[in-house]
């Protein structure tokens, strides 16, 4: 058994190097989580509050490589500082929306009846509303702060994972083990959370990863129409918004900042095929 497991620890490993793509959206994400634990320490924390009109609106140099802002702040340490903010944002908001969309939809695919009927059409009707325009909608009445952004995408985020745990129990529900357990007498509680979620989670592991990308891009939005946190705060989608007035005149205040969430949003999907390609086991044959 011992060895059976080291081989498919081998070949799990083999699966994952040998996927050029997966291991450059590895590198990626790793790079973003790196400025994301240790940016403030690479750079000034303060630096969003130092204005320097003087030297507003440099273009990339040996001294600001990839150019200052309006206010004269050097865009690179700004980039470097709105990592933390971005994936705090991203993780946070994909890991409660999948704590809450698992629990609702294991639970209400393993009880059925009408708790059932009534929990998907809740889920029919947030589904009906465009997801941008809902989270625009719960932000307005919160008002804008990186908090009250995040909430804003669980309220939209979480019925999808809901309705992917739904289906993956409703499909483990019938197996043979799942009857084995009931003629045991085990609770339908510990059925549930110990025997069919362990089956039924991966495909929302892959989903997960490949959506922090996808929040990543509609925070930025949000940020972006002046829905996100303060000017002050350096959120990638705020800084893309500062620069729309000077688009013309210093396209690189948008560029830069834009490029860091395509990337990583890139970086993002690529490790989420990765999963896919893992832990799918038809892909693994």
């Amino acid at each position: 058994m011992r060895e059976l497991r080291i081989r498919e620890l081998k070949y799990t490993f083999h699966l994952f190097f040998s996927n050029k793509l997966v291991v450059i959206g590895t590198a990626i994400v790793l790079f973003y989580i790196f400025l994301a634990v240790f940016g403030r320490l690479i750079v000034d924390a303060g630096e969003p509050y130092k204005l320097d009109l003087k030297n507003a609106l440099k273009p990339p140099s040996f001294e600001h490589f990839f150019g200052t802002d309006d206010l004269g702040r050097d865009i690179l340490r700004l980039i470097v500082l709105g990592a933390g903010y971005d994936m705090a944002v991203s993780i946070f908001v994909v890991a409660v929306s999948i704590a809450i969309g698992t629990v609702l939809g294991a639970v209400s695919a393993y009880l059925g009846g009408k708790f059932d009927e009534a929990f998907m059409r809740l889920v029919d009707i947030l589904f009906a509303f465009p997801g941008l325009l809902f989270a625009m909608a719960i932000q307005m009445i919160l008002g804008k702060s990186l908090f009250n952004l995040a909430i804003a995408l669980i309220a939209v985020w979480w019925a999808g994972y809901a309705r992917l745990m739904r289906g993956q129990v409703l499909a483990e529900k019938g197996k043979l083990y799942v009857r084995a357990a009931k003629s045991l007498g085990l609770p339908g509680y510990r059925i549930l959370f110990r025997h069919i979620l362990p089956n039924a989670i991966y495909p929302l592991l892959v989903s997960a990863t490949m959506d922090i990308g996808g929040v990543m891009l509609s925070a930025a939005g949000l940020s972006f129409i002046g829905l996100g946190p303060t000017p002050f705060e350096p959120e990638w989608g705020s800084l893309v918004n500062r620069g729309a007035p000077f688009l013309f005149v210093a396209p690189w205040i948008m560029f830069f900042p834009g490029l860091m969430i395509l990337l990583a949003s890139l970086g993002f999907n690529l490790v989420g095929d990765g999963l896919r390609d893992i832990l799918d086991p038809r892909l693994r044959r």
